[in-house]
């Protein structure tokens, strides 16, 4: 008995990228040449990155820039967009691995004498848990918050410096208050 592993479709299509204005020559600061990323290089990008999870990774396997590839993201909003849906589509795979290993299980081999002789299910408790927690609120930890505030001033005092500093400070903040105050003209004869 085999365990069906579920295909993902692939989150970017040619024709969507393609719909982008985004054929830019990028300077490239290792080669000291321009990139000019194609609709085909964007796509595969974004693909991997809905994959592997790391950005850098995906587009160095592509062979390109990753200056440039950032550059690019920079210059071009609707690309920053496309990136954060392939970040998305990740942690949706992810959500489903876990979902799947918590519930379904999955089938490791048994052995007796060296000899295959049948499949057990095995699941992750921790990851149930996980499950359990983030989906029915009685399995979620309890904490409690005192929110009752009375009146008051929360004063959060500067970082310390020397003593002769701060008596520096105070006496001129003192001379700052004096001078803002009318002068008497009994003073100037």
């Amino acid at each position: 008995m085999q365990e069906s592993i579920p295909s993902f479709p692939v989150a970017f299509h040619l024709e969507d990228i393609k719909a982008i204005q985004f054929t830019i020559p990028l300077p490239d600061p290792e080669t000291n040449s321009a990139a000019a990323f194609t609709a085909e290089m964007i796509t595969s990008v974004l693909n991997a990155i809905s994959v592997c999870g790391v950005e850098y990774k995906a587009v160095q396997a592509h062979g390109l820039s990753t200056h440039a590839w950032f550059e690019m993201r920079r210059r071009i909003p609707e690309v920053q967009r496309l990136r954060e849906l392939a970040f998305e589509v990740y942690r949706q795979r992810i959500e489903l691995a876990i979902s799947n290993r918590a519930i379904e299980g999955w089938l490791e081999p048994v052995y007796y004498n060296g000899q295959l002789v049948g499949w057990k299910r095995k699941f992750s408790d921790s990851l149930l848990e996980l499950q359990a927690k983030r989906h029915i609120p009685e399995y979620r930890d309890k904490h409690t918050v005192d929110l009752q505030v009375s009146a008051g001033a929360l004063i959060i005092p500067a970082a310390a410096v020397s003593e002769e500093q701060w008596l520096l400070d105070a006496n001129s903040r003192k001379r700052v208050v004096n001078q803002s105050e009318e002068p008497d003209d009994s003073s100037h004869t």
